[in-house]
């Protein structure tokens, strides 16, 4: 064996330095081991400037460098278990300090975290979602999706989840394995602007970015005017424009944003829960829930609703919606101390979309259990 082969678990750029991470060094592992190489010359890890450091005493004892990312001026080592921080120092012989960060928090999966303009992190770890901003701690950040997150995901395949940033809608979508399942089926969306998670299900392998290559014109457009959905004023036409493109196991490359409804002709279930509504936050009051009324666009909607926190639902009714954002009004007789609404579609090549609603009661009497 060649002893001085040296093969990490990842590299990064820092310092005009090559940095190394969970080193296979000589044949040993380190899996706390950062080495890096002198200045300017990648290759070159004997010569002055170039060195290593185990970080016994930055990393709790379980834990091993997963990867490393850059926040600010300084490089985050995330382990899995816990989390460090590198810092240049300029100084010849000895380029970088190295300071404990957060000891009891770590990354699960290498591709699972989102570095959001070089000011915060975004990553998965064993028990939530985090982010990370350079402090001396992490914020939870999964919230409403955390339970069913780690009741879903398959943990043998956890560290093939990823983390992908659509940057012109500010939203942070996390892929991830579902029990039985050896690659992401399952992804929650993450609005970072509102604070609010989706889900949605999507089976892909990986991603990466490109671009439009040349800008769309009259003559070179295929379709005809009434088959043409596209908007000739819009950006994404443009040369130079930036795509998102997905992968999946098969070889496949798919773009996103689609105008696709349903995924290689099978249909994606969709749908959108509602709060839990009750007249009184500290008291059992039952009412009757009359109307539903809602303001929504595209092709059908099936509304149904639950009284028992959303272990089960009751249909409602299937409205039919137009192309324009329009109002309508379902209605219902139900007697319950609360209740919440569910917009669903499972049609192939249909989709919905929801602006407002409001839900139209009569308070009853007080209900109390002895």
């Amino acid at each position: 064996a060649n002893t001085a082969t040296k093969i990490p678990d990842w590299i990064a750029q820092y310092g005009s330095r090559l940095c190394m991470y969970n080193v296979t060094d000589g044949g040993t592992d380190f899996p706390k081991r950062v080495r890096w190489s002198a200045v300017s010359k990648p290759e070159d890890h004997s010569s002055s400037g170039s060195g290593f450091a185990d970080l016994y005493a930055q990393l709790s004892d379980d834990t091993s460098i997963v990867r490393a990312e850059k926040l600010g001026d300084n490089m985050i080592i995330y382990g899995d278990h816990s989390m460090a921080i590198q810092q240049y120092t300029q100084a010849t012989l000895y380029p970088f300090a190295f300071y404990a960060a957060v000891p009891t928090t770590g990354l699960a999966a290498p591709r699972a975290l989102l570095n959001i303009h070089n000011r915060e992190h975004l990553f998965l770890g064993w028990d939530d979602v985090y982010m990370y901003r350079g402090e001396l701690g992490v914020e939870r950040v999964g919230g409403v999706i955390r339970d069913e997150l780690f009741d879903i995901i398959d943990p043998d395949n956890i560290e093939t989840s990823f983390m992908v940033y659509i940057g012109n809608e500010d939203r942070a979508r996390l892929h991830i394995p579902q029990v039985g399942s050896s690659v992401p089926d399952v992804y929650f969306e993450f609005n970072l602007k509102e604070k609010s998670w989706t889900k949605g299900a999507r089976t892909y392998s990986g991603y990466g970015e490109y671009q439009v290559t040349t800008t769309e014109d009259w003559d070179g457009d295929s379709e005809t005017w009434d088959d043409d959905l596209s908007s000739w004023n819009s950006a994404t036409t443009v040369k130079g424009f930036p795509l998102f493109l997905y992968g999946n196991d098969s070889g496949e490359v798919h773009q996103y944003p689609s105008n696709n409804y349903s995924l290689i002709g099978t249909a994606i279930s969709a749908h959108w829960d509602t709060k839990d509504f009750t007249p009184d936050e500290y008291r059992k009051v039952m009412s009757t829930w009359l109307t539903l009324q809602f303001e929504a666009s595209g092709n059908t909607v099936d509304v149904s609703y639950s009284t028992d926190a959303g272990i089960s639902f009751t249909d409602l009714e299937t409205v039919t919606l137009t192309d324009d954002l329009a109002m309508y009004r379902v209605d219902l007789d139900v007697h319950s101390s609360q209740i919440r609404f569910r917009f669903a579609n499972n049609t192939a090549d249909e989709t919905f979309k929801l602006r407002w609603f409001e839900v139209g009661y009569v308070p009853g009497s007080e209900w109390y259990r002895s």
